[in-house]
């Protein structure tokens, strides 16, 4: 899987502004939410998120999934970290938002059952084994 499929990928599944983001080395984001998905493709480096209490990192190659809403945290590794993101709101623009589901993993449920982790059940970090997760990038 190259970076352009990726996006087109990203694109089709209603993720847009799509773009390449780079965080510093041993960068910490203290407990925070978004107000949209997110699915990102790593690149280079590392990215940890913790939920609950629980936290998974990922490596480039890897691709994670992030509901709106979702309270996290993110530590960035010793060689910092390269990502392409694309993010999807509601119709509203403001992302999931209170009385509304995300439906992340739910429509597919072979994609549900590589989830990494359920906090609970709004908020869950998925890494997306198979399509993108196993599947080094050519450049």
């Amino acid at each position: 899987m190259d970076i352009a499929s990726f996006e087109t990928a990203l694109q089709a599944e209603g993720y847009g502004n799509v773009e390449t983001r780079q965080l510093p080395v041993a960068a910490r984001n203290a407990e925070h939410a978004h107000p949209f998905d997110v699915r990102a493709l790593v690149l280079d480096g590392q990215i940890s998120l913790g939920v609950s209490g629980q936290v998974r990192t990922y490596s480039k190659g890897e691709v994670f999934t992030m509901p709106a809403d979702c309270g996290h945290t993110e530590e960035i590794g010793a060689e910092g970290v390269r990502y392409v993101v694309g993010r999807r709101t509601n119709e509203s623009g403001s992302g999931q938002g209170a009385g509304s589901r995300s439906t992340l993993g739910r429509s597919n449920p072979t994609r549900r059952a590589r989830t990494a982790y359920d906090m609970n059940s709004r908020c869950t970090t998925r890494a997306t084994a198979g399509s993108w997760g196993s599947t080094m990038l050519t450049r």
